[in-house]
Order: structure tokens, then sequence, then C-alpha cells
């Protein structure tokens, strides 16, 4: 199917705006929670690349089967509700027409991005201990730098939100930054209590 024609549908459903939704929240979500499985790798001491990987890619994947699945799932239920009662309106059937196929081609476009999303979000954060798995040059710069991704991650998501609400954009990637140093300073406190115990 061509591109043109997904956009197209997308547009007559109204869903290119809910896919931007999807895509930035979920993004967001999925580098915050990253984030803090680094973090808590950091704290429990773990200098092995493959583990931090391991929980990391493991928890990427289960927010991109659960953005897939439960997105889709809700998503088609509600377009053929729309559906069921746009027919109802126009007292025909609409099977064969554009909004027809596009009820079948949408809900699965938009779980696609509210799935993809977190993913890649997860794997850019897992970029620097993928670069040195298997090598002899893990230090805790590792761990920095992936906090670092993950916190320009959120302030690019933050410039997203500031251009869809047409604000100040600088103000919603400081905002997005916020929440970032409040996730590491919640984690930091936790991870020093336990450490503690």
């Amino acid at each position: 199917m061509r591109f043109s024609k997904i956009i197209y549908y997308l547009r007559i459903t109204r869903n290119l705006e809910i896919i931007r939704r999807y895509f930035i929240t979920n993004g967001f979500d999925g580098t915050i929670t990253i984030m803090g499985v680094v973090l808590g790798n950091l704290y429990a001491g773990i200098i092995e690349p493959f583990i931090i990987l391991a929980a990391g890619l493991g928890g990427g994947i289960a927010m991109f089967i659960s953005g897939i699945s439960s997105v889709y799932l809700s998503e088609r239920a509600e377009k053929i509700k729309e559906f069921r009662q746009l027919e109802l309106a126009m007292g025909k059937k609409l099977a064969r027409s554009d909004i027809g196929e596009a009820i079948r081609i949408v809900p699965f476009m938009t779980a696609l991005a509210s799935g993809f999303s977190p993913l890649i979000a997860s794997l850019l954060i897992l970029l620097p201990f993928m670069a040195v798995a298997g090598a002899d040059t893990f230090t805790i710069n590792t761990y920095y730098q992936s906090v670092l991704i993950s916190l320009l991650l959120l302030s690019s998501f933050g410039l997203m939100m500031g251009k869809v609400a047409r604000q100040n954009i600088w103000k919603y990637a400081l905002k997005a930054l916020a929440v970032g140093f409040v996730t590491i300073v919640v984690i930091l406190v936790i991870g020093q209590y336990l450490l503690n115990i």
C-alpha cells in the first residue's frame, strides 16, 4: 500500500493527531522506564553490559508488545463503533468504501506508532552498553552516557509537545527535563536508602 494512501486514511479518520499523541506519550514513558532500569542497575553495582542490555531490552520489548496490542485492540473497538454509527446515520453499508478500508488499516498504523516509540527510545538509551558489550572498555561513564541520552530524548519529546501546543518549545523541553531529573533524584534517594538498610 502506498504511503500517500495511508496518510489519506489517517486524515479521513482524523487519526494523525492520535498517532502523534501515542508516539510522544509512549516514547516519553519508555524513556523514563528504561532510564530507571539503567539507574537501578547502577545502584545494584552491575558492571556486566549484557545483564544491563538484557534488562533494558526486556523492558523495551515488553513495552513494544504492550503498546501495539493494547492500542490496536482499543483503537479497533473505537473505530468499529464509530463506523457502525456512521453506517446507521447514512443508512447504507460502507464496508467497500474508503472509510471502510481505513477502519481496517488505521488501528494497525496507530498501534505501530505506539509500540515502536518506546522500543526505539529503549535502543537509543542502551547504545552505550551495546558499544562496550564484549569489550573491556566498560566504565561508570557508560552509565552516565546512557542517562545523558535519556535526558536528550526527554527534551526532544518536550520540544515536540511544545510544537503541538504552539507554545514556547524550550519551556516544554525544560519541563520534560525536569521530569527526568526528578526521576533521577527519586531513584538515587531510594537506592541510597536500600544500600543503608
